[in-house]
């Protein structure tokens, strides 16, 4: 692979190294190229930020009852932190979550995003991974999440669109038809295909548009709840 034809700079080479989990070799790249301040610029940058500064979130925090949800693959102050970013988007913003499971981050986009009335279309291929397969599903079909997944977010169906398949697949299908979205959250197998999600999501973003990704930072085989943020 010829790497210029791919990143303009060694800045992206490395930023793109860290987004996809490779943090070893992004700090490894940017002392190579002798810009050991580099990664730390970037690692900062995708940080999560104690953005909850709002005092109409937090009325409307305060006055919301969130749904209570029976797993816990989601901290209480990640699901809010969702919800917060949710809440700050404009009237009739366009919602693009990349990885489901079960609906918590669901129902956190969309509980945030009552006031403005948001569209949220939600991929996955609700087939489950190790832990929720050993620890809720052992032995049941694989479409059982998308069952689970349904009766979850239910109650906000108006505003939901779901599509079940690969990731990429559907990202370059909604990238053909010229679709944008405001708020994209990822939360997908941080797999070989990360790349190919990051492009085509660069595609599907509105000028302004704020990306999220779960299970990045830090991230490892076991289920994290670590978010970086990216506007």
């Amino acid at each position: 692979m010829n790497l210029s034809s791919a990143f303009f700079s060694i800045e992206q080479l490395v930023e793109y190294c860290y987004l996809i989990g490779m943090h070893v070799e992004a700090r490894g790249l940017s002392e190579l190229a002798n810009c050991q301040d580099l990664f730390s610029t970037i690692e900062n940058s995708y940080s999560e930020k104690e953005i909850f500064t709002s005092k109409s979130w937090e009325e409307y925090s305060n006055s919301m009852s969130f749904s209570e949800f029976p797993t816990g693959l989601m901290p209480a102050e990640n699901y809010s932190y969702l919800s917060f970013l949710a809440f700050e988007l404009p009237s009739n913003a366009k919602i693009l979550e990349v990885g489901t499971l079960l609906g918590r981050s669901t129902l956190a986009l969309c509980e945030g995003s009552l006031r403005n009335n948001a569209m949220i279309t939600c991929i996955d291929a609700y087939m489950g991974f190790q832990q929720a397969n050993t620890n809720v599903h052992t032995g049941q079909p694989l479409n059982r999440e998308y069952n689970y997944w349904q009766t979850n977010v239910r109650a906000h169906s108006r505003r939901l669109n779901s599509i079940r398949g690969s990731a990429t697949s559907a990202l370059r299908e909604l990238a053909m038809r010229g679709e944008k979205y405001d708020l994209i959250f990822l939360d997908a197998s941080h797999s070989v295909e990360t790349f190919l999600e990051l492009s085509y999501i660069s595609l599907l973003a509105n000028e302004g548009c704020t990306f999220v990704a779960d299970d990045i930072v830090n991230w490892s085989t076991d289920v994290n709840s670590d978010i970086m943020i990216s506007a």
